[in-house]
């Protein structure tokens, strides 16, 4: 009886439940990333690319940080704390966005397995334990994409897509192989249930959305180190005079300039690619369960849809995930990939919901059940993912964070 799916469990993944657990990781979120980072954000990493500006040329990654540069000189503030208070803005933009849609969903569908599917998702590391740096660049880009994926199953302001994408692509490259893809497939799926006119403006959205997106992710990864007119010292000594404190300079030197320990040298893969490969293996194992409902998800919807070319669309959709893997083998901070990853499945599934309520919900039912053995796998993963001793976690899954510290200079 504990294991059937109509049983007390689904009252239990009712609505007042769920809710009480998104709240709970909002607190979470604001303390850890909110109060107790205005005295100390500009400590890190995240700090030192908000350093990097337009004024240093039409470079990468220097979006966030020309806003800042705007919001010091109209506020008269010091550089240091307008990065404090832009980081602040960010968590709270992402908080009303994420958590706030989260919140919509559960309230207005009340479905317990679809809140299931969101209890799995949130389990494997919003609280933030385990990978800290949900950084600046990654909520603001996933914020973004919801409110696109809002615009297009509304249908509001669709056209408004293209130019955020760019938007997304100069705050960070990487967005095209992270976020990108649940977009494109949004647009495809609206494109082909449109007639005539209607489909032809989803069509065009669609080919100036990934051409612009494109464009820009090309001249982000290729130009940016031939258009940039300051040396790598001077952006360090500029970094310094910013924060008032010694920077990592690595991050500024390989993020602008592509240098640095490489995982593959002249074609030839270094031990630390293998040890990567092994880690994210270990991975794959400990998510498998979410895999495979992942693969039972998408084959039951592919295998009930009549039109061979919305067969095509939500192939195209299942395979999303495949576009992180060139950051997976060739960059580092894997487990960032992986959560965005995660990320993009989950979102791309409720997104789906919204497009086609009963059909959505009936697969779901099908594929995820509401029992006992999943409430267990969703506390395995609150305790592997956001248990605070990352050395407990280190040992337990060998893991991504040590291949990603270490894997390179060995």
């Amino acid at each position: 009886m504990l294991l059937d799916n109509n049983s007390r469990l689904n009252k239990f993944l009712g609505s007042v439940y769920v809710n009480a657990v998104v709240a709970l990781i909002a607190v979470f979120r604001f303390f850890q990333f909110g109060l107790a980072g205005m005295g100390s954000n500009s400590q890190n990493w995240q700090a030192y690319q908000l350093c990097s500006n337009y004024s240093y040329g039409f470079i990468k990654r220097s979006l966030l940080g020309s806003l800042v540069k705007i919001l010091a000189s109209v506020t008269g503030m010091e550089f240091k704390n307008a990065v404090n208070v832009f980081m602040i803005a960010e968590e709270v933009i992402f908080s009303f966005v994420f958590l706030g849609f989260l919140f919509y969903i559960i309230n207005k569908y009340k479905n317990p397995n679809l809140n299931l599917l969101i209890l799995f998702f949130l389990s494997t590391d919003i609280l933030g334990f385990y990978y800290w740096d949900w950084g600046e660049q990654d909520i603001i880009l996933i914020a973004l994409s919801i409110v696109m994926c809002l615009m297009i199953v509304r249908e509001k302001f669709v056209w408004a897509v293209p130019f955020i994408v760019s938007a997304c692509v100069l705050i960070h490259e990487g967005f095209a192989m992270m976020y990108f893809g649940m977009i494109v497939g949004l647009l495809l799926i609206k494109c082909l249930r449109k007639e005539k006119r209607e489909r032809l403006k989803y069509f065009i959205i669609l080919m100036a959305t990934g051409l612009m997106c494109g464009g820009f992710s090309a001249y982000c990864y290729f130009c940016t180190k031939y258009v940039i007119n300051v040396s790598p010292e001077q952006m360090v000594s500029d970094a310094v005079s910013k924060l008032g404190e010694s920077v990592n300079t690595v991050v500024l030197v390989e993020n602008f300039w592509n240098v640095g320990p490489r995982i593959i040298e002249n074609g030839v893969p270094t031990t630390g690619f293998w040890l990567r490969m092994f880690a994210i293996a270990l991975a794959c194992v400990i998510l498998s369960p979410f895999i495979v409902y992942k693969v039972r998800f998408w084959r039951e919807l592919i295998k009930g849809e009549q039109s061979k070319l919305m067969k095509l669309a939500y192939l195209f959709c299942s395979l999303v995930c495949l576009l992180a893997l060139p950051l997976i083998l060739l960059q580092a901070d894997e487990t960032r990939w992986v959560y965005g990853i995660i990320i993009q499945e989950v979102m791309l599934i409720v997104f789906l919901y919204m497009l086609d309520e009963e059909k959505i919900k009936n697969i779901l039912g099908k594929v995820l059940k509401t029992n006992v053995l999943n409430i267990i796998l969703i506390g395995f993963y609150l305790i592997v993912f956001n248990n605070p001793n990352k050395e407990f976690i280190d040992i337990f899954l060998v893991i991504i964070p040590y291949v990603m510290d270490w894997g390179p200079l060995l």
